[in-house]
């Protein structure tokens, strides 16, 4: 693990850049943190485990629940330890080897079983890690106070499991959902929204980015128990995909030159939490966890694209998990609209004038303008359509009178995490793109296995003056290094 002291010495996003550099001028508390950084507690605990990831070490002290940098802060003292502590030898000791047959555990367990204060357990694991044993460490049940759990990597993580009522624990999501809410419309009241003005110019073209279902916090095991979808690997997928969008814009210019780029988010980006039963056992991330690796991730995409085209169009739509259950909570507080709200005020933050931001407050659908009103997209999550656009009476009848009612010349939906390209009665395209997140047990159970080698991740296609839909790519994941 590095020791770097430096924000420029490791690739940190904005919010991780600014934890670092208070860590960096102080000892700091979780709750402390937070309000320096104007997030949760949940968030803030990311970023610290998102620093130590990046290779940055800090410490926390047991005895004030400061964070710090050993190498910038004098390390505070320890507990008179009666164990006289880890070896210096490059093997394990006795007690080492006992540490690691409690695993998996969290410190408390360990002090318990072990006899040890856990100063002592934590400096173990240390030692046990400089000696070349990997310890990871995952998040424990359901409580923003709850401790973490070490275990070995080829342990099963542990995964959050449901000890309370499902009202309860929707009551608490709502909560934390209304004070989500509540804070960033007031920090977006203060501040000039994302507006930017389409100037195509005659003969190029709009390139178009869907990107939908990605369901940041899920895991999904193949059938040994290796994950084969996790936080880490949505992270790095949203990135292929967005440098894979832009290297066939490079691709595409000796043919075509771009104007506007239009950036569509269709919805169940982050998963949520109690959303079906037993939803518990299918992520790792707690719910402001989820939320801070989507925007983080998606904010990052949305930076990318401002960068490579004069404009950038955002339209973001919510999807089902982004919903809340419990009565109380406004419409609006969708996990998925509140996730775009924090990025928009992180693009505003970061200085953008060329990104246009739409988004869909109360309703299933977004419409908006290709090529500066040539053409009118519809963009819906697709939740409460049938899986065929125009095969069956009662899909025809949906999405023809969709049509009629929104004068769309091509639309756009995810949720089947299918792709496909179908037409409303032979005339406008419907685009319908993959979900990142590979099928699971419950696709298996029903008999729609996901059998498919590689992952697609989202479509991409151009627009032209005369053409609402000129070519079209499916991206995968075929040359994507995974994370694991």
């Amino acid at each position: 693990m590095s020791n770097s002291t430096n924000a420029d010495d490791v690739e940190l996003t904005d919010n991780q850049r600014d934890a670092f550099e208070i860590l960096h001028d102080r000892p700091v508390t979780k709750s402390e943190l937070a309000e320096e950084l104007a997030c949760p507690e949940n968030t803030a605990k990311y970023y610290i485990e998102a620093l130590r990831k990046a290779g940055v070490e800090i410490e926390n002290d047991p005895a004030t629940f400061e964070y710090y940098l050993p190498d910038v802060h004098d390390e505070p003292e320890p507990e008179e330890p009666e164990d006289e502590g880890p070896n210096e030898d490059d093997d394990l000791g006795p007690k080492e080897l006992e540490l690691i047959a409690e695993l998996p555990a969290t410190p408390d367990e360990l002090s318990t079983e072990l006899g040890l204060s856990e100063n002592l357990v934590n400096a173990y694991i240390e030692s046990i890690e400089d000696k070349g044993v990997s310890v990871g460490i995952d998040k424990d049940f359901e409580d923003d106070d709850a401790e973490w759990v070490f275990h070995l990597p080829d342990q099963p993580k542990i995964r959050r499991v449901a000890t309370k009522h499902t009202g309860s624990k929707t009551r608490e999501a709502n909560d934390w959902a209304t004070e989500m809410e509540a804070t960033i419309l007031r920090r977006l009241k203060r501040k000039d929204p994302l507006v930017a003005t389409q100037a195509p110019d005659p003969g190029n073209e709009d390139f178009v980015a869907h990107l939908t279902d990605a369901h940041m916090g899920d895991v999904v095991e193949d059938e040994r128990g290796r994950e084969v979808f996790n936080p880490d690997i949505c992270e790095a997928s949203i990135e292929h995909f967005t440098q894979k969008a832009l290297d066939m814009k490079e691709l595409m210019e000796p043919v075509s030159q771009f104007d506007t780029a239009h950036l569509l988010w269709g919805g169940d980006m982050l998963t949520n939490e109690n959303i079906y039963d037993g939803q518990a056992f299918d992520i790792s991330m707690m719910l402001g966890d989820q939320m801070a690796a989507a925007v983080d991730a998606l904010t990052q995409q949305a930076k990318s694209f401002a960068e490579a085209f004069d404009t950038v169009q955002i339209v973001a739509q919510p999807g089902n998990h982004g919903k809340t259950r419990a009565s109380g909570v406004s419409k609006q507080a969708n996990m998925d609209l509140i996730c775009y709200r924090w990025i928009q005020d992180r693009l505003i933050e970061a200085g953008y004038d060329n990104i246009n931001f739409l988004e869909a407050e109360a309703t299933e659908y977004r419409n908006f303008e290709l090529r500066n009103g040539e053409w009118r997209g519809h963009l819906r999550h697709g939740h409460n359509s049938l899986k065929h656009v125009d095969s069956t009476g009662a899909s025809s009848r949906d999405w023809r009178g969709w049509w009629a009612q929104h004068s769309f010349n091509i639309a756009y939906r995810g949720h089947f995490h299918e792709s496909r390209r179908e037409n409303v009665m032979n005339q406008p395209h419907v685009i319908e793109s993959p979900s990142m997140k590979p099928g699971d047990e419950f696709a298996e159970k029903i008999g729609q296995p996901d059998a498919s080698t590689h992952r697609k991740l989202g479509t991409i296609h151009g627009c032209s003056d005369k053409r609402p839909h000129t070519w079209e790519y499916v991206i995968d994941d075929i040359d994507m290094e995974h994370a694991g």
